[in-house]
């Protein structure tokens, strides 16, 4: 496939490639919310609310983080579905149970590395499969050409 391009089709179509690449990292980092940014929005939402029990008292998480439902999203019955969109429920000494806002959750972190593993091992099969097919492709050819040279009696 690559001895079809001319030179300086292939260093075109690769200057092409990088300036792509390099306005779609600078969109991206435009666009992104910074993590640290969120973060100190996150704590300073945490520390307006009434109910910040664990950080002045001792406390037990009783339930995990996990995600809200849309309808605690909407309704906004519980603070901490709103900030994160994750909820964790924590029991504090004396105040009570009272659910907080979390970033992530384990077990769907887990999940989305795994599907990220196995759809780069499935795209790196693919790739392995496609060099060797176009491998025995080029070398067919080349044995042919190879063929009539030696039949020609060159």
């Amino acid at each position: 496939m690559i001895e079809l391009f001319t030179f300086r089709q292939m260093l075109v179509s690769i200057v092409i490639l990088v300036c792509s690449c390099i306005l779609i990292l600078a969109l991206e980092s435009m666009l992104t919310p910074d993590y640290k940014k969120r973060q100190r929005n996150l704590h300073k939402e945490i520390n307006n609310s009434l109910s910040t029990c664990w950080q002045t008292e001792e406390f037990e998480v009783k339930e995990e983080c996990t995600p809200c439902t849309e309808f605690e999203k909407v309704s906004g019955n519980i603070p901490a579905c709103a900030q994160s969109g994750f909820k964790e429920l924590i029991s504090c000494k004396s105040s009570g149970k009272y659910y907080r806002s979390c970033d992530r959750v384990p077990w769907i972190e887990e999940r989305n590395f795994w599907i990220f593993e196995g759809t780069m091992l499935a795209v790196g099969f693919l790739s392995a499969a496609t060099v060797i097919l176009r491998q025995k492709q080029l070398d067919r050819k080349m044995i042919e050409r190879i063929q009539k040279q030696v039949s020609a009696g060159v």
